[in-house]
């Protein structure tokens, strides 16, 4: 695997997709990586008993935490995040481009092609509620971030 991390904190409740959820289980057994779990209620969240950290708080209080121990020390070289940030950020751009095309050539009716025309569409204004599975991966991998605060 090109991603070996060193660190993953996992913000919230357990990855829905397997493929996320097979990665940080490798990461934390096979390649060393600390799994520092961050949420509000930590109760029952690793049943596999991988993470070297537990921290019950909210993620905002733990982000603005994060950046106010950064900022205080500078001496701490970042530009490795940096870089990381450019190569995740090239990733996605790479998916979101071969998502884009895969809708373009296959115009047929499907489940993720619903999502994505719905996520378009849905004003702003509005909220959508996703009771199964299926559709909430759906519209969390096949539809782009909203550009508001209202976000699925």
């Amino acid at each position: 695997s090109f991603l070996q991390p060193d660190c993953i904190i996992l913000v919230g409740r357990e990855p829905v997709s397997k493929r996320i959820a097979n990665f940080v289980t490798q990461s934390s057994l096979e390649g060393g990586a600390n799994l520092v779990m961050l949420g509000n209620d930590l109760r029952q969240r690793d049943p596999a008993h991988i993470s070297s950290h537990q921290v019950v708080m909210e993620p905002s209080v733990f982000s603005e935490v994060a950046r106010s121990w950064l900022q205080g020390h500078a001496e701490h070289d970042t530009s490795a995040c940096k870089v990381y940030s450019r190569y995740l950020a090239e990733l996605d751009a790479v998916v979101s481009r071969s998502i884009r095309l895969c809708f373009q050539r296959f115009d047929q009716m499907s489940e993720p092609l619903i999502a994505k025309h719905i996520s378009e569409r849905l004003p702003m204004v509005n909220a959508l509620y996703l009771g199964n599975s299926m559709p909430i991966r759906d519209m969390e991998m096949f539809c782009g971030e909203r550009t508001s605060s209202a976000d699925f």
